[in-house]
């Protein structure tokens, strides 16, 4: 693994393995807006039914003949909570993996960033991408994602970086090659004359 820094451009070599491939998966699926809806519509019910049994200071023993009123919030209550459950479940299992793992399901790859496109090589390919075409750029704590499109992306890992601040660069030029992108892309606005 290298990084090399040559004016504008940045150019990395790293390995990829399935154990990146589940932490993109991960990644994707904690930034879904299905999971996050999910999140806050389960904290929304566990609000209300909080709220009336609580907030009402009734004791328990006078709920007896409005339990047909509350067994509907009790149910959504738990269909939401098993929901939830089952989503995060699938979120941190392991995902359909074909062929073997390990150092053997390992590929390398080499992604150079330029102003103008990004060059990509691994053992089979070689390609390059307009930044125009890439949709965004987003990191977590271990990698940086150039997404080609809502759900694929080029993962780099931060151990590709000999230190934080090259992980920090690499990510803030891609960030800005594509802002500079659109802008340039961006027709301006016509002065009206009235």
């Amino acid at each position: 693994m290298s990084y090399q820094k040559n004016g504008d451009s940045l150019k990395v070599d790293f390995m990829l393995n399935d154990d990146d491939i589940v932490s993109f998966q991960k990644f994707l699926a904690s930034q879904s807006k299905i999971a996050v809806r999910t999140k806050w519509i389960a904290i929304l019910v566990v609000a209300a039914v909080l709220i009336f049994l609580f907030a009402r200071d009734i004791p328990l023993a006078k709920l007896q003949p409005n339990a047909g009123a509350i067994v509907p919030w009790i149910v959504i209550f738990i269909v939401i909570w098993i929901a939830v459950f089952f989503q995060m479940r699938s979120v941190r299992g392991k995902p359909v993996r074909g062929g073997k793992t390990g150092a053997a399901n390992e590929r390398r790859f080499t992604l150079e960033i330029r102003p103008e496109l990004i060059l990509v090589e691994d053992d089979t390919t070689k390609a390059q991408h307009n930044w125009l075409g890439i949709p965004r750029i987003d990191s977590n704590d271990g990698y940086v994602f150039i997404f080609l499109t809502d759900f694929s992306a080029y993962a780099i890992p931060r151990r590709a970086f000999p230190n934080d601040s090259g992980f920090h660069e690499f990510r803030d030029a891609a960030t800005h090659y594509v802002e500079r992108a659109r802008t340039k892309a961006t027709p301006p606005t016509s002065m009206t004359h009235s």
